[in-house]
């Protein structure tokens, strides 16, 4: 009798879900909303992938799953039995729930079985590194309070204090001021303040802003490319940290998330440094998407990753 497993890659703004069967045959894909806890409450986090699940196992004509696998974008590493019971609740059987980093889901969508690095730079960034003997190190994902280098808020962020700079004649010349104006509606820099300390304030929509400072960047503004130099730097520099402390000779470093998927400009920049520095490694997207990689990720830990599950993986995704 076939099982049933549902992959999931819950980030920040929205859930991504997969179905497959124990042999590696995709039944199908949804989406629903984000479950990241750290920034709405657990509940919410909760009922928004109970509500997603139940209406992709309808959209499918199934009744229930066996398993569930779930890269969760509020861990840094796999989940603890009290984090999981917590995320679990009255509302999942803990059970038949898998629980790791997405992070780490996108890995093994990156690498089933080799070593890699999986460098993630979204909203927010946190990157992880595996060797064959499958032991982990993560780096980053520090959240926005503290700047989480790497990331769209960050580059965002820095675009907003260089604007600021700008108006104060504290730094020179930049564009990103009068895209900062356009982006927040707003005719007065200083009415700035109001909006960040507002309950409207939201950091996904702060990271928003990234796209802009990334266009001043293209346009030739030196400010902005300092930015965007800095961003890409963090993520060479950290993801060559997780190899040295790691001892990874070679393997894949997959690359995820929207501050690369938007922009081809930063995966050449990022690709041909890591490329130089690390030549034995292949550096690209993942060959699996990360809620994919979730279920790779549950048949590993169960003993059921073959060279045919992840064939029919390919030939059904």
């Amino acid at each position: 009798m076939r099982r049933i497993i549902i992959g999931a890659d819950g980030g920040a703004t929205s859930t991504k879900l997969v179905a497959a069967d124990d042999s590696g045959n995709i039944l199908g894909y949804s989406v629903c909303g984000d479950i990241n806890y750290n920034y709405t409450s657990i509940e919410q986090s909760r009922l928004n992938l109970k509500t997603g699940i139940d209406l992709f196992l309808e959209q499918l004509g199934l009744v229930d799953y066996n398993h569930l696998s779930i890269g969760h974008s509020s861990l840094s590493e796999k989940a603890t039995g009290e984090e999981l019971l917590r995320f679990c609740g009255d509302v999942f059987d803990p059970k038949k729930v898998l629980m790791t980093s997405d992070v780490h889901a996108a890995l093994y969508g990156a690498a089933p079985l080799c070593p890699g690095v999986m460098v993630v730079s979204g909203t927010g960034t946190m990157c992880v590194a595996r060797d064959m003997g499958n032991r982990t190190l993560t780096a980053g994902g520090w959240g926005f309070l503290l700047g989480d280098e790497g990331s769209s808020y960050y580059v965002a962020w820095q675009g907003m204090l260089c604007a600021i700079h700008h108006f104060e004649e504290r730094g020179g010349y930049t564009a990103i001021t009068e895209k900062l104006l356009e982006y927040f509606g707003i005719t007065d820099i200083r009415a700035l303040i109001d909006w960040l300390y507002s309950p409207a304030c939201d950091f996904k929509h702060i990271a928003g802003f990234a796209k802009d400072v990334i266009q001043c960047a293209r346009d030739g503004d030196a400010v902005a490319d300092d930015i965007v130099t800095r961003t890409i730097n963090t993520l060479i520099e950290t993801s060559s940290y997780l190899i040295r402390a790691m001892d990874i000779t070679d393997g894949v470093i997959g690359i995820y998330g929207g501050f690369f998927k938007h922009n081809p400009d930063v995966v050449d920049r990022f690709s041909k440094e890591m490329g130089y520095r690390h030549p034995s490694f292949k550096v690209g997207f993942p060959e699996f998407a990360p809620e994919i990689g979730a279920v790779i990720y549950f048949l590993l830990q169960d003993g059921r990753l073959t060279d045919t599950v992840l064939r029919n993986l390919r030939e059904t995704m």
